[in-house]
């Protein structure tokens, strides 16, 4: 499902699965008129969530497993929703 709009041409540009493994600095074509587009610097704020997940399942001694993993998933939903959704595509 496309979702996002392009910068240049404003119409559909790429699917939702290809937003989320955009990193800033890495580019990909608009699948409407093929110019590149991107995620802006802040992008980089999506991968907190994800470090702190890792952090509580694997950095954290003892404690319930279940309750860890609830939140890491959470944090790494978290991360999902803000990457696809919030994080804007921009003109490269």
């Amino acid at each position: 499902m496309i979702n996002e709009v392009c910068p240049h041409c404003e119409k559909p540009c790429v699917s939702n699965w290809r937003k989320l493994v955009l990193l800033p600095g890495m580019t990909t074509q608009c699948e409407s008129c093929g110019e590149r587009v991107g995620v802006p610097a802040y992008g980089v704020v999506s991968i907190f969530p994800l470090l702190f997940a890792y952090l509580i399942i694997f950095d954290v001694p003892e404690g319930g497993i279940a309750a860890r993993v609830a939140i890491a998933g959470v944090l790494a939903g978290f991360a999902i929703y803000f990457q696809v959704y919030l994080l804007p595509l921009v003109a490269r």
